[in-house]
This record gives structure tokens, sequence and C-alpha cells, in this order.
């Protein structure tokens, strides 16, 4: 068994069970039941959110989606520390909904890199086909960032920058189901998390730097509603932490909350059933779904 390979079973009571041997060897065997019933509450909001204004190549000024990854050292030519992929997504119409980067120096506020042009992909030529939700990674051994995204027939691209301004041509690295997120963890273990229907998580992993990806497992413990979107970032030693968009039914016009995920150790994902944000009806921008 190849460490950082998490294998699905059950025991002889018929319960769910995950198998992984962490990275000195050691095998590591979790319960689906026994995150849910061994984890409290596990993150609480201390302040009200900060709408951000993220510049958008259609100037609507809408981005969805999200990823954002953090080098302290800075990366490109003016160093900015906080580097943001998204999709821009006007008045709901998926044709806007193409790749775009911007950088910043706080988090707070962000401005498109000089020199680089947005969007990274698109427009497609074709009304019913679009991009949608990428994903940032850095890789730091290499020094190099890398933007995933999904595509037309099911299809996941990625394109490399050693800048952050000038990205390489696009090429398809997996076919057949589009991702949420793509992490890259510890000991360069590549994690494509997707949404294997509306109600469930799955996870892929790679070992030959995303090359072939292993049969997706699913990972959630506890969760029993709608999944519309999710985003997931490695903090620290080996735990993953999740942001959630849920309801209770599916549909992008349903309300919606932001719950707070984690797992350890590529392990299961218990999901805070307490919402970490719920829509204000008096707020101008998140008054109705988030």
């Amino acid at each position: 068994m190849a460490k950082g390979i998490p294998l699905m079973g059950r025991g002889p009571d018929g319960k769910a069970k995950m198998i992984n041997v962490d990275e000195n060897g050691n095998v590591k065997v979790q319960l689906k039941d026994q995150i849910t019933s061994s984890v409290g509450r596990m993150a609480v909001r201390t302040s009200e959110p900060v709408k951000l204004d993220i510049p958008t190549y259609d100037g609507g000024g809408q981005p969805v989606h999200p990823s954002v990854v953090y080098i302290p050292h800075g990366f490109g030519p003016n160093g900015y520390p906080y580097w943001m992929a998204f999709t821009p997504f006007t008045n709901a119409d998926p044709q806007t909904e193409n790749p775009s980067v911007v950088a910043s120096y706080d988090g707070i506020n962000w401005e498109v890199p000089p020199g680089l042009t947005n969007p990274i992909a698109g427009p497609l030529s074709s009304g019913s086909e679009f991009y949608a939700d990428p994903s940032l990674v850095y890789d730091g051994n290499n020094n190099v960032l890398e933007l995933w995204y999904n595509g037309p027939n099911d299809n996941v691209y990625r394109s490399r920058s050693s800048n952050g301004v000038t990205w390489s041509t696009p090429v398809v690295v997996h076919q057949g189901s589009w991702s949420e997120r793509i992490l890259l963890t510890r000991g360069r273990v590549w994690q494509m998390f997707i949404k294997a229907n509306r109600e469930t998580m799955g996870r892929r992993i790679s070992l030959d730097e995303g090359n072939t990806w292993t049969y997706p497992m699913e990972v959630l413990s506890n969760w029993n509603g709608a999944i519309l979107h999710y985003t997931a970032q490695q903090l620290g030693a080996g735990g993953l932490h999740f942001l959630i968009a849920g309801s209770d039914t599916y549909g992008y016009t349903m309300q919606s909350n932001l719950y707070y995920g984690y797992s350890v150790e590529g392990g299961y994902v218990y999901v805070d059933e307490i919402p970490l944000l719920t829509p204000n009806p008096e707020s101008d921008w998140y008054n109705a779904r988030i």
C-alpha cells in the first residue's frame, strides 16, 4: 500500500472505514462514525465578512469560485504574497465564466498584475460550452503557480506560470469528471476533490504529477444536505480545511449557508453542522445565498 493513498473498506461489523499510511509508514484506520462522535464545534466566526472589490475582465464585478494561495516570500516580479484564481459569473451567464488571476499585497486589495491580461482561457466559441471552477496551486519545489480549471466534455485543464503573468498553453490532465478543488499536499500527493453527486464529496489521488488518478472515494462523514460548491486548503501538518456552500436541497436559487469542515491525515471530512455564515437579509451582497 503506497503512502498517502487512502483505501476504503468495511470491518466485520459492516461499518465503513478508511485505511491510510502516513509519511512514516504507520498504518491508520478511521471508522466513518468515529470522527462524527469525537469532534465538536471546530470553527467560530469572529467578525463580519468584508466585501472585496475584485476586478473582472468584463467589468461586471461579479466574481465566483475563488481559489487563493499565500506565498510568504512573495511571487512574481512584483512580489505579491497573495494570488487568486476565479471566474466572473456576470448575471449568471456561463459565457463570462473564464479563468482569471489577480494578486494582492494584503489579501484585501486586489489587482491584475502588470503585464497580465485576463481571462487566462476563453471565452469559448461555442455558446453551449464554458469553463468553470478554477483551482490555483503553488508548487514550492519548482516555484511555479499552476492553474487548474474545468472545461467542455468533463475535461480538467492545467496551465503553469513562473511569474504569474505568462501562462503556458493549457493541457488536459483529466477526463470524465470536473473538479471542485485541486491540492498539492505533503509528499507531492495531488488530491482532486469532486462532487460525486449533489450530496457527496469524492476524492481522487495522483502520485505521478496529475497524469493518472485513482477512482473517487466518498469522504464525507456526516453530511445530509446538498452541496453547491466547496473549497479546501491544507494548513499545518496534514490537516485539510474545507468551506462548503450547502443547503437542505439542491438548487442555485435556494438559500445556502457556509459550513466548515476538517479532515485529518487524508481521512474522512467532518462538517460542523452549525453554519459558519448564513445570509444576512440586511446585507447588500450576501442576503440570499452564499
